[in-house]
């Protein structure tokens, strides 16, 4: 059993409760479950899929439970405040899941097609995959439970938030590449944790509409590029990287 977490909190400083920002009479955390809905429909509908918001048992988190109890084939795990692996593995654990697609709840646009080529390479028994060549915030992880176990045995870290990720060793990494026809996505910007953020988000849903759900890659990058869209929050990548940046070293000390 494959499980797609979404990692999701509530307590965002920037931009509060970010995820819950209404658009097309949905909320953004709610636009994002539907598109990998739509993408692996076949595989949920056989019970081979199985998608969990993953989110901390922090008090206000249980908003969420109110926004899912409409139709949606969801279920959503309360977990360790501080260790967001952790989370996972808990939940994982739990569930009977084998492997795990980790989605960021900040990716609203994570790519479903990036997430599918982690999918089959996990089912080929790949323990650690990774996409490249997409913007920030299209690209896509998965791992199996059981090396997330031994990755969470090695770490000496209680706090594991930002960056989560730096408990794996680089070098069992399987790369899958997306090959395109763009020279440079470092101006490419599609995770929300600003104002900014939610502005350029939105135009982009203003003009797909439902069709959101299952745009490509190269149709959703082309647009940006010709709308000139990056320019609404190009400018807060340097901001971005040096608040990450800090905020894993705070969890290193």
């Amino acid at each position: 059993m494959t499980g797609i977490f979404f990692s999701v909190r509530l307590f965002s400083k920037r931009l509060k409760e970010k995820h819950l920002i209404n658009i097309n009479g949905k909320s953004f955390i709610e636009w994002l479950i539907l598109r990998f809905q739509t993408e692996f429909l076949s595989e949920i509908q056989k019970n081979k899929i199985k998608l969990f918001i993953i989110t901390s048992e922090e008090e206000r988190s249980y908003l969420l439970s109110e926004i899912f109890k409409k139709n949606y084939k969801l279920n959503i795990y309360f977990g360790d405040i501080l260790n967001i692996p952790k989370r996972h593995y808990d939940c994982a654990k739990l569930n009977k899941i084998d492997h795990i697609i980790s989605v960021d709840g900040d990716d609203i646009l994570c790519s479903t097609q990036a997430a599918r080529e982690v999918y089959n390479h996990l089912l080929k028994g790949k323990e650690l995959i990774k996409t490249q060549g997409l913007p920030l915030g299209m690209n896509s992880t998965g791992f199996s439970k059981n090396y997330l176990s031994k990755c969470l045995n090695a770490n000496k870290l209680i706090k594991l938030e930002t960056g989560w990720g730096k408990i794996f060793n680089y070098d069992d990494y399987t790369i899958l590449k997306f090959k395109n026809d763009y020279e440079n996505y470092s101006n490419l910007r599609f995770t929300l944790d600003y104002k900014e953020d939610s502005n350029f988000f939105k135009k982009i849903f203003e003009h797909y509409g439902n069709e959101i759900l299952s745009v490509s890659n190269n149709s959703l990058i082309d647009y940006v590029n010709e709308q000139g869209l990056h320019k609404i929050n190009s400018q807060l990548n340097k901001e971005y990287w040096i608040n990450f940046n800090e905020a894993s070293n705070l969890e290193n000390e």
